[in-house]
This record gives structure tokens, C-alpha cells and sequence, in this order.
């Protein structure tokens, strides 16, 4: 405003010539008409900028010319010039590069909340490309959303914030506040959305609600839109899948809650509920919630692999061991080795945490020793199984019959070797324990950490005991 007035001034004043008033003109009349077009939509400030910086340059150079040519007259014009751009400039620049000298210049950095939104929506953006596998996405969300998402996900999005994308905008605010699930769905498949991500910062959609029923109607409130009884009701329309995405200490700091769902109108009963069970689970932290629709999952279907499995790790979590041992046993009947070896990695874990011996043998017997049981598997189990502190879990015999499922060129590994020692020993052959690490190749082939733990052994083998890894 200060350099428009000074613009003013200066064409109302004889001093400048016409070429000058010319390019005043020139530059004045674009930056009326953007300040016009900004009282009806403020992005159209954006623009003003560079004409303004063109403008003061033009501005500052006629005033000086028309300072008296004195020492004194200059010297205090220079002074006010100095002073006046340091007061247009320092206040910019601080708030551009202030925060990021601190954090540069900082032995301990500590992200802005603009920075950790832009994180979020990064994380965001990936479980939506991990979802969709490949597929084309079409996202709904919020306006400023959807254009951080846009840029980091490279999808399409629908309802971006920017004035030439009105009828964009009129769809998202449709769709998001759409008063039943069945109005959803249709403007959702009108618009070929595959993805909606909502979360509480800017969701816009109050605000939505608002250019849309600028008049009371009877029957329709905000807290009837589709995208507030699933943001903030937690009301998941059974034609979309939930996905997961539970809080992380990012969305936690910022103190956002974020839902993100798929579109999948064709998707069965059961599917419906594992997915809000998993839903349930990870992202609302409810798992005793979510074993209800898992056990109706089974009772329906008994051969689903993933419901069962996710009942295990439920199971397993609340302390149920033992039973859960028992569904991830009949959950993986079937599975593929390298899926059952994840799995069984998981849960042996867990179980020697717990020292949960007994369920832990019981899942190594069933799980370990089928067929395509990777190498690395069958030693740990093996060495698992002849050293676990239960008297009644540990089984020599069956360790003994892990390890002579691998081939030759394994014989003379210091791993196999040690754990081939513990498995005699804990069948009470201490003979042939002892022997198993001097008679062979150990000590030759063994590193200094497993010398030592081969020394441990044998002072326990001596001693008429087997050796217990506690």
C-alpha cells in the first residue's frame, strides 16, 4: 500500500517524465486489479508480489532523484532508505530463513510442525501407494491435502485448492458431505475415487458444508456428511476398508487423528469385518474389540488363514499363549514356508519373553521340520529346543532329528555343531556331546564368541548336566 500512495504521489507531481509515469501506470493498474480479484479470492494475492517488487524499484529510484543534491539532504535520505528496506526485508527474511539457521546451527534439531504435517503426509502417501499396489489412485480429501498428498504420492486427487479447479472443489464438497452411505458411494463411483484420507487438520469439511447449505434444511447437519461420522464417529460405510495407519509419534506430537480408506463396494461380509478388526486392533488400540468379528469370521469360515492368524497374535498379546499357539498352528497349516517362518520367528520371540516354554516347543514341533524349512531355522530351532529351561519342553530327540534334515556341506558349521552338542546332551549322551565340539571340525572352523559358548557347554556337559540358555 505504501508504494501504490507513492506511485500515486509521484504521478500527480511534475517531476518524473512521461516514460516514467508510464511504467508507473503500467505497473499500478495490474496491482489494482489483483487486489480487486483477492477481496473475492485471496489466492490471487500471490501474484501481487513480483509487481511489487518491480514497482518499488521504479518507487525508490524517482524519490531519490527528487532529494536535494546536499550533503546533509542525502545523508539523511540514505539513512531513512537504509532504514525503510531494512524494515520491508529483515522481517521476511527472519521468518524464511531464521528457523532453518537455528535448526542447521542447533546440536540438538527439533522439526516445526509445518515440517512434521509434511512428514505425516509423506507416510501418509506411501501406506495409500502400498495399498493400492500398483493400481491407478484417485484421492478425496481435504484441499490442502490433497495438494501435499498430489505432490508426494504423484496420484490424482480431486478437490485441490486452487481457483481454477472450482469444479473440483464442488465434488469433494459434495462427496465428503454426503448425507447417507448410499449418496457416498454413488458420488464416490462418479467421480472414480479409489482412496479417501481424512484427518483433523484443515479437513475442511464444515467448512464445505457451509458454501454448500448456506440455508438451513431440514434433516441435513454436518454431523449427518459421510466424512465426519467416519473422521470423528469412527461410522466406517461398509463400501470402504479402512486401512492401517495407527498413530505414530509424528501424528501424535501434532495431535491429529488420520483415517484413510480404499474404496471396495464389492467386498464380502467377512472381509468387511477382518478389515475393522485389523482397524480395531492397530489403529483404535482395541484388541479384545476386534476378537468378536474375528470369531465370526471363523464360525463361518474355519479355513481362513489370515483371520486365524490374526486371532492368534491377539490371543497372544492379551497372554493367552497356549491357545494362541494352538489357532497359529492350525492358521499356517498351509501356508508357504518363507510365510510360516515369519510368523514363527514372531511368535518365538514372544514366547521366550514370556518365557512361555511349553507352547513355545509345542509351536517348533508343528511348525519347524516341514518341508522347505529353511536352514537358519532348523539350527535355531534345534539349538532352541535343547536348551530351553523346561525340564518337559526341551526335546533332544526331535532337535537331533532338526538337524539331520540338512545336508552334508552343513556338518561342519559351528552353529549346527554346537546345537548337535546341546541336542545330545539334553537326551543325557554326554559322550557324545563333549565329543560333538572336540572330535570335529569346531574348534577349527568356530569363532572366539562361539569358543566361548562351546566352553560353556562342555563345563556344563561335565558336570552331568545339559546346558540351559537362560
Amino acid at each position: 500500500p505504501l508504494f501504490l500512495l507513492a506511485s500515486f504521489v509521484l504521478l500527480a507531481f511534475p517531476g518524473p517524465g512521461r516514460g516514467t509515469k508510464t511504467v508507473l501506470l503500467f505497473l499500478t493498474v495490474p496491482i489494482m486489479l489483483l487486489i480487486a480479484l483477492q477481496c473475492y479470492q485471496s489466492r490471487w494475492g500471490l501474484l501481487v508480489g513480483p509487481i511489487y517488487i518491480a514497482l518499488a524499484g521504479v518507487v525508490v529510484t524517482q524519490i531519490w532523484r527528487l532529494v536535494p543534491h546536499t550533503t546533509t539532504a542525502r545523508s539523511i535520505a540514505g539513512v531513512l532508505l537504509v532504514v525503510a528496506g531494512a524494515w520491508f526485508v529483515l522481517p521476511p527474511a527472519a521468518n524464511v530463513f531464521g528457523n532453518a539457521w537455528r535448526q542447521y546451527s542447533s546440536e540438538k534439531i527439533a522439526i516445526l510442525p509445518g515440517q512434521a504435517l509434511h512428514l505425516l503426509h509423506r507416510q501418509m502417501a506411501r501406506a495409500i501407494l502400498d495399498d493400492a499396489n500398483g493400481e491407478s489412485i484417485v484421492l478425496l480429501s481435504s484441499p490442502n491435502s490433497s495438494c501435499i498428498l498430489s505432490a508426494l504420492g504423484g496420484f490424482r486427487t480431486v478437490g485441490t485448492l486452487y481457483w481454477e479447479n472450482v469444479n473440483g472443489l464442488e465434488a469433494a464438497a459434495a462427496a465428503l458431505n454426503a448425507q447417507s452411505d448410499q449418496e457416498g458411494l454413488d458420488r464416490t463411483k462418479k467421480l472414480g475415487i479409489t482412496h479417501v484420507s481424512l484427518m483433523t487438520w484443515e479437513n475442511f469439511i464444515e467448512p464445505y458444508f457451509n458454501i454448500l447449505h448456506q440455508k438451513p434444511k431440514d434433516g441435513v447437519t454436518v454431523k449427518k456428511s459421510f466424512a465426519h461420522r467416519a473422521l470423528f464417529e469412527r461410522t466406517i460405510p461398509v463400501w470402504t476398508r479402512p486401512l492401517v495407519f495407527p498413530p505414530n509419534p509424528i501424528s501424535k506430537g501434532l495431535n491429529q487423528h488420520v483415517l484413510l480408506l480404499r474404496i471396495a463396494p464389492k467386498q464380502s461380509e467377512n472381509e468387511i469385518r477382518f478389515h475393522l478388526a485389523r482397524f480395531v486392533r492397530h489403529v483404535e488400540g482395541k484388541p479384545e474389540a476386534a476378537i468378536p468379528m474375528l470369531e465370526k469370521i471363523l464360525e463361518s469360515a474355519p479355513e481362513s488363514s489370515l483371520a486365524r492368524v490374526e486371532y492368534a497374535e491377539i490371543l497372544a498379546g492379551l497372554g493367552k499363549f497356549e491357545q494362541a499357539v494352538d489357532e497359529l498352528i492350525r492358521g499356517l497349516k498351509d501356508a508357504e514356508a518363507p510365510i510360516r517362518e515369519v510368523y514363527v520367528a514372531n511368535f518365538t520371540k514372544g514366547l521366550l519373553s514370556a518365557k512361555q516354554y511349553k507352547p513355545l516347543a509345542k509351536l517348533l514341533h508343528e511348525m519347524v521340520g516341514r518341508e522347505g524349512t529353511s536352514p537358519g531355522l532348523l539350527v535355531q530351532a534345534a539349538w532352541l529346543l535343547a536348551t530351553l529351561p523346561d525340564d518337559e519342553a526341551r526335546d533332544g530327540a526331535f532337535a537331533l532329528a532338526l538337524l539331520d534334515k540338512l545336508d552334508g556341506s552343513a556338518s561342519g558349521n559351528a552353529d549346527v555343531l554346537l546345537a548337535r552338542a546341546a541336542a545330545h546332551a539334553a537326551k543325557g549322551n554326554y559322550h557324545a556331546a563333549i565329543a560333538a565340539l572336540d572330535e570335529s571340525p569346531f574348534p577349527r572352523v568356530a569363532s572366539p564368541d562361539q569358543k566361548r559358548i562351546g566352553e560353556a557347554l562342555k563345563a556344563a556337559f561335565q558336570q552331568g548336566k545339559p546346558f540351559v540358555n537362560q
